[in-house]
């Protein structure tokens, strides 16, 4: 009888073992706390932000559903668009945007993008931001109303450039009125922010040099 009690303590003794030791195993496992997980989510919020300012690039231009320099008068007028009276140039509107022809070129010479649309934005910046809002959405090398050539980015060319330098400028006077201007490596096509009232009215893309 006493050998038989003695198993049965023996048997409960290792049983009880492993349920201490699978806890104990269960119990070391890293648990992310509330507060750790804001933090990475922060961070990851945070690095995202800063790689999507980069200086403006040609693939920024072509990849807007809006630049077109394929199209024709002919082609807008079958797409419905609306003859625009203008003092410079053909301008043809829909849908809060347009396109400029001159006499001399059968395709435009620029858009012009008035709509609020998300859709149609360019480095993020769209119509309605605040002339704030867009430098912030931009690379700020500079601090432009300090610098002489009103830089945010890059370098003004010269005529003994053989490479037409990247750059970003910006001004504005009291009133809330001025441009915001980036120009790729290839010069052509731009963009110019129109800022009236400290906020952006029109986005132009510029084809080619006038």
């Amino acid at each position: 009888m006493k050998s038989y009690a003695t198993i049965i303590i023996l048997v409960c003794f290792m049983l009880s073992g492993c349920r201490t030791q699978v806890d104990t195993t269960q119990a070391t496992e890293p648990v992310a706390t509330e507060s750790q997980t804001e933090n990475t989510q922060n961070t990851t919020e945070v690095e995202v932000e800063v790689l999507d300012k980069h200086y403006l690039t040609i693939e920024d231009i072509i990849n807007c559903s809006l630049y077109r320099p394929e199209l024709t008068e002919q082609m807008a007028l079958e797409e419905g668009f609306k003859l625009i009276e203008s003092t410079s140039g053909t301008v043809y509107g829909k849908d809060g945007y347009e396109y400029v022809f001159y006499n001399w070129s059968v395709n435009p010479i620029a858009t012009n993008i008035k709509s609020t649309s998300e859709n149609y934005s360019i480095m993020g910046i769209r119509v309605n931001d605040t002339f704030e809002e867009a430098l912030g959405k931009l690379p700020n090398d500079f601090k432009w109303n300090d610098h002489p050539d009103n830089l945010i980015y890059g370098r003004m060319p010269s005529k003994s450039d053989i490479e037409y330098p990247y750059h970003g400028n910006a001004h504005i006077d009291k009133d809330g009125n001025g441009t915001i201007t980036l120009v790729p490596i290839e010069r052509y096509p731009f963009v110019q922010y129109i800022v009236r009232a400290f906020k952006i009215e029109k986005i132009t893309i510029l084809y080619y040099e006038l």
